[in-house]
């Protein structure tokens, strides 16, 4: 129903983060999703964007998840939102775990059962090659944005636009959006 509405591209991909996006913080880690279930359902908003003609079939799908002010959407990634969702609690649980028996009997038993929220560090480490590093939401926001910038480099006529943010002479304009 977003989509139908005549909002302009930066209150809709808003209004979409605020209303159709931020429903899933409510079941991530409730209900048991994989991480390949999170791609899917990321690629369910791209096809609904597409299908309704907000977004066409994009050859840097990255700079969707990118902010504004960086050239980008501003569009919230499914994949990266339940990471750091997954992260957190993992953490609040870890932490508490020396405090409260209930907190530390939820974090072995979704370690022994091998959910997604039992092994997220690992993963994440993984993901992002870390190695036995410890990851907190900080840091992963922080490897996260790298990781898109990194897939846009790989693409020469996308690097070559975002690589013009870095240099002091272009455009007064594209450095008010760098903020």
């Amino acid at each position: 129903m977003l989509c139908k509405t005549w909002l302009n591209a930066r209150n809709l991909f808003h209004a979409l983060n605020e209303y159709a996006i931020s429903l899933l913080n409510y079941y991530v880690g409730l209900i048991e999703f994989e991480p390949s279930e999170y791609d899917e359902m990321d690629l369910i908003v791209r096809r609904v964007l597409r299908e309704n003609h907000v977004h066409v079939l994009a050859s840097n799908k990255e700079r969707l998840y990118l902010s504004r002010g960086q050239l980008g959407r501003g569009l919230s990634n499914i994949v990266h939102l339940s990471e750091r969702i997954l992260t957190k609690m993992h953490d609040t649980l870890w932490s508490g775990s020396s405090v409260s028996q209930r907190k530390a009997a939820i974090l072995a038993a979704e370690k022994a059962r091998g959910t997604h929220l039992g092994t997220i560090k690992g993963y994440v480490s993984a993901k992002y090659g870390l190695g036995a590093t410890q990851v907190n939401v900080k840091e992963l926001i922080k490897l996260q944005k790298e990781s898109l910038i990194k897939k846009i480099n790989l693409k020469v006529l996308h690097k070559t636009l975002f690589s013009s943010l870095d240099n002091p002479h272009t455009l007064t304009y594209r450095r008010h959006l760098r903020g």
